[in-house]
């Protein structure tokens, strides 16, 4: 039944777009595809305590480099208390505790001493990493004193050193998000997700970045990403940072079991009160101008909330095309995700490109 609804979800995003085509000013509405349930509680500890990757830095080496956390802002027991925030510390099949990095990395910000979960990370720095690498005597060290370490570590290892000289940014604060993914696709084949060392597609040269959009927002958008892509089951796009050290489609199904009580916990969040002092004048004046000129597009806010779930032209937001015309647009990783594990089985996901090129280049998501 679920498997049904979600085949009729696609198949009916795609007509409705379909039916606009040659309407480049048209407004086009993303119909909702039913997602599935879980246990925010067990999402909560899964996140910040779970073994979603397999592969990681040893603990002792990892305290070696880095040190012992200053703060728990999650307020965490046992070795996960000497890691920060964007770290788990888990145990392997073969009893090796290794640190692994987290959702959290990008998806959660202090702010005046206090960590909010789900805001996006604007102080994340991607500007001057394409130089961090593992020191070769480093490796060969882990290898001849602590084997065991080692093997827990090489799947992230392999996948560290591929990624980290494609994903530079020019500046902090912006996010490459899509650009890892891409990288990570061009290394794993799309049935089985096993790792190839040659890259099966070409990635484009240039890092188009983007900003981390807030957690609490997902609840009411029909698609995931600000492109309108990311239909079907939202658990599984959730859960492609497992691509960073996944062994096989095995792996990702066990891992997937996990996510939907993600979702939940994510469904969960609503936004913090902002803290510092608001001019009620300003804000009823400002009320007053987004009815005029904004809500169409970003919804209302309050009590009585909407939100349009609207696809807007780019011809009539007038912003930057490079966006929404990079990326998820690229034909080949679309076709990668469409045969891919993660487009199977009975949740699956899709990223539903557009059917006309002009179209493609005309339409962005209205920014929440």
């Amino acid at each position: 039944m679920r498997k049904t609804a979600v085949l009729l979800c696609l198949i009916f995003s795609i007509l409705f777009s379909a039916a606009f085509i040659n309407r480049d000013d048209q407004l086009i509405p993303i119909p909702a595809c039913s997602q599935r349930t879980g246990n925010a509680e067990k999402g909560y500890e899964y996140l910040t305590s779970g073994d979603f990757l397999k592969s990681g830095v040893p603990y002792g080496f990892f305290i070696m480099k880095n040190g012992v956390a200053k703060d728990n802002l999650l307020g965490r027991t046992g070795k996960n208390a000497n890691v920060e925030e964007g770290y788990n510390v888990v145990h392997t099949s073969d009893s090796v505790d290794i640190v692994i990095p987290t959702c959290l990395q990008c998806h959660s910000q202090v702010f005046e001493g206090k960590l909010y979960v789900g805001l996006g990370n604007t102080f994340k720095d991607f500007s001057n990493i394409s130089n961090q690498r593992v020191p070769g005597a480093g490796i060969k060290f882990m290898q001849a004193s602590a084997p065991r370490q080692y093997n827990a570590f090489k799947a992230f290892l392999q996948s560290y050193n591929t990624v980290n000289p494609e994903i530079e940014t020019e500046i902090r604060g912006v996010n490459p998000a899509d650009r890892l993914a891409a990288v990570l696709v061009a290394h794993r084949d799309p049935k089985t997700l096993m790792w190839t060392d040659t890259p099966i597609l070409n990635v484009p040269a240039s890092v188009v970045v983007t900003d981390v959009p807030a957690w609490w927002l997902l609840k009411k958008k029909n698609a995931m990403f600000y492109t309108a892509f990311g239909r079907g089951d939202f658990s599984k796009f959730l859960m492609m940072s497992n691509l960073l050290t996944v062994s096989d489609s095995s792996e990702a199904s066990e891992v997937d079991s996990h996510f939907g009580d993600v979702l939940a916990y994510i469904n969960s969040l609503e936004p913090p009160k902002y803290p510092c002092p608001i001019d009620k004048k300003l804000a009823a004046e400002g009320k007053l101008i987004f009815g005029d000129n904004c809500q169409d597009c970003h919804g209302t806010y309050g009590a009585n909330s909407t939100y349009p779930n609207l696809l807007i032209p780019g011809n009539v937001i007038q912003t930057d095309s490079l966006l929404f015309t990079a990326n998820q647009q690229n034909n080949k990783f679309l076709d990668w995700f469409n045969n891919s594990w993660f487009a199977q089985g009975p949740n699956p996901a899709k990223p539903v490109p557009i059917l006309s090129t002009q179209v493609a280049i005309n339409i962005f998501l209205a920014l929440s």
